[in-house]
């Protein structure tokens, strides 16, 4: 059985052929071709002769890729053309037009469009999945933009270019000086700080020179672990035992415990040189570490007995050289022997 058929020629710039192929076979090689014009953003054209079944030409049309319209709606538009055409010319019955536009009536155009869409939808994600090949592509070149940021930024900081690592990056000002405090860097820290001054350098430089009431009053950007176990240093340094108990009580750290427990130690000690006993005994239950509070103990132990013997001698008529004697082993308790 015959079909309608379609020639193409006078082809420029594209990849199809010249040649002769039946009506959709055709139209669906033109959809891929545009498609493929599309992906490789170039241009170009050809010309179509659609023929009826007994071979003669109902329309001629030359196509400019890429098309700015779907295929169907450049053919429908011309076909409605040619049969404006047809009408204007319709005063002559015998004309070749009014022929011309029976033959145009005989095509199934609503197939032919339906078939199209299917293809335009195939255009349509196409035309997605490369934009989103794009976008990934797009996001990835940032992603390695980044990389060779941090690289350089890396790079700085090991040849100890700090100064230029402040200025080329400052997103990650806080994270050189948390980096220079590891460091122990204190010079460059403080010579970045009258630049760019900073809660963290001040923290940082307060801790380092033992400045305790500016260690507890200033406000740093990033209170990390250990700024926290530094905050509770300064504390204790200043006999404020409560605030570092406070903030033991959220970290749990170790070298606050040992710190907290060395302060207990001294306090015992001190007021058991004071012959405070009772306060001796109650700064002793505070000390956590076994290590020390069994020094600790011992103290009191020896404590106990030196006290005693204070207090007898004291009571006694011959006081002066034994009482003196007890009196220099009670101030010189915890004091090394060597």
């Amino acid at each position: 059985m015959a079909k309608e058929t379609v020639i193409i020629d006078q082809i420029h710039h594209l990849q199809v052929k010249e040649t002769q192929l039946d009506l959709f076979q055709a139209l669906e090689d033109l959809e891929t071709e545009n498609r493929r014009v599309l992906l490789a953003n170039t241009q170009g054209q050809c010309r179509i002769r659609i023929y009826d079944r007994k071979g003669e030409m109902m329309i001629e049309k030359v196509l400019q890729f890429p098309l700015t319209e779907e295929i169907e709606e450049i053919l429908s538009q011309h076909w409605e053309q040619e049969i404006a055409n047809t009408k204007e010319k319709s005063q002559f019955p015998h004309s070749s037009n009014t022929l011309k536009k029976n033959q145009l009536l005989q095509i199934n155009w609503k197939k032919i469009i339906k078939r199209l869409l299917l293809s335009g939808v195939i255009v349509f994600v196409v035309i997605q999945g490369v934009g989103l090949f794009v976008e990934q592509r797009t996001n990835n070149e940032q992603a390695t933009t980044e990389e060779n940021q941090k690289s350089s930024w890396q790079s700085l900081v090991e040849t100890g270019a700090y100064e230029e690592a402040a200025e080329e990056y400052p997103a990650q000002y806080q994270q050189l000086i948390n980096h220079l405090v590891e460091q122990k860097e204190f010079s460059w820290i403080e010579k970045l700080n009258e630049q760019k001054p900073t809660g963290n350098a001040t923290f940082d430089l307060a801790f380092y020179y033992k400045d305790w009431k500016k260690v507890i009053a200033t406000h740093v950007e990033q209170l990390t672990e250990k700024r926290q176990v530094k905050l509770a240093i300064a504390y204790l340094e200043l006999e404020q035992v409560q605030e570092a108990v406070v903030l033991n009580r959220h970290l749990k750290h170790p070298e606050i415990t040992l710190a907290l427990d060395q302060f207990y130690f001294e306090k015992s000690l001190d007021w058991l040189k004071e012959k405070e006993m009772n306060k001796a005994k109650e700064a002793f239950e505070q000390i956590q570490t076994e290590e020390l509070k069994a020094v600790m103990a011992a103290y009191i132990e020896q404590g106990t007995i030196i006290l005693d013997f204070i207090t007898f001698y004291e009571a006694s008529a011959d006081t002066s050289e034994n009482l003196a004697l007890w009196e220099e082993r009670l101030a010189r308790l915890g004091e090394s022997t060597e």
